[in-house]
């Protein structure tokens, strides 16, 4: 048996499990079927940061971002044509 985010002699540290009882203690009822959707709630809020510090130009700027990643997401994995960061770079072979 785990004992949770107890810490001391004999007793047993479970991270996932502290985790966890704090996030469900912590979360108000209201708040949890909207926890799916928090990608969408950090955008929005990312935006409005961007937007209250820089201005126009700051809201460009993290929509460009934002845009990247989700162009860098959307890339079929295994495709000869576009590069990977984990594939070997190409060897060329010397001409003679």
């Amino acid at each position: 048996m785990s004992a949770g985010c107890a810490i001391g002699l004999g007793q047993n540290f479970d991270l996932g499990l502290c985790i966890k009882t704090t996030l469900v203690d912590w979360t108000p009822d209201w708040l949890e079927p909207l926890l799916p959707y928090w990608p969408l709630a950090a955008v929005i809020v990312g935006a409005g940061v961007a937007y209250r510090l820089a201005g126009a130009p700051g809201l460009a700027a993290f929509a460009a971002a934002v845009g990247f990643v989700l162009g860098r997401r959307s890339m079929e994995p295994n495709n000869p044509d576009i590069p990977d960061a984990d594939q070997d770079p190409p060897v060329r072979k010397k001409k003679r």
